[in-house]
């Protein structure tokens, strides 16, 4: 046992030492996760876990990061592990929110896209989100306001009229992902931008563009003359 542990640290110091003298160039993908693992799992060899872990994510480390509490079910890791792995994905979208808020204004879809092509990377299901702008576009608020296909109604309109006034926005910029790859906007797309529009106009509050995410572009209604 002593003997094993000691190869194992071996392996640990050589990643580590790797690491910090090239960065991750070079690295096999499950030497990468187990830098990580490094952290929570001490002092047992994490190949063999890296790689089981990699496999149920599709050796996709978008979906591994985006992943749910639950979509780690049956891979025996600590609620720990699981924080960790995490908070990866969330500390970069922390910042890139930072980086939007302190901003004087938005003035630009690209501007709006750099932030949300983050936001959305490795998500398997639609969430609907909303960065929320005072009269001179600098940003209030970003939430995530729904989860789930538009085409289930689960927008709900009042609840975004709500949120405006809560924030006390003068202007919203509204936009979803669309998992499967095409930015072409639905009906459904196209019916939910209206009546948001609509709503918001009756309170003063003007919609300023829908941006649809797909996997590496956007589809910005303003820029399509929709808006």
């Amino acid at each position: 046992m002593k003997e094993k542990e000691n190869i194992n640290s071996g392996h640990r110091d050589r990643l580590r030492e790797r690491f910090f003298t090239v960065g991750l160039d070079g690295f096999k993908p499950h030497e990468v996760l187990e830098l990580l693992l490094f952290i929570c799992i001490p002092r047992r060899d994490t190949k063999d876990k890296a790689k089981e872990i990699l496999a149920h994510f599709d050796n996709d480390f978008h979906k591994l990061l985006a992943a749910e509490k639950d979509d780690f079910t049956g891979l025996d890791l600590t609620d720990s592990t699981i924080t960790l792995i995490k908070l990866v994905r969330e500390i970069n979208i922390y910042q890139k929110k930072l980086n939007l808020k302190q901003k004087k204004i938005i003035d630009s879809t690209i501007e709006a896209y750099d932030y949300l092509k983050d936001y959305y990377r490795g998500l398997h299901k639609e969430e609907f989100v909303v960065i929320y702008l005072d009269i001179r576009g600098k940003v209030l608020a970003i939430n995530s306001e729904f989860q789930g296909t538009i085409n289930e109604a689960r927008i709900y309109v009042r609840e975004i009229v709500k949120q405006c006034i809560k924030h006390n926005a003068a202007s919203i910029i509204i936009s979803h992902n669309h998992p499967s790859g095409s930015l072409e906007p639905t009906t459904a797309d196209l019916n939910i931008t209206e009546r948001i529009k609509s709503a918001l106009a009756l309170v003063d509050i003007k919609l300023i563009d829908h941006i649809l995410v797909g996997e590496n572009d956007f589809y910005s209604f303003k820029e399509y003359g929709l808006l």
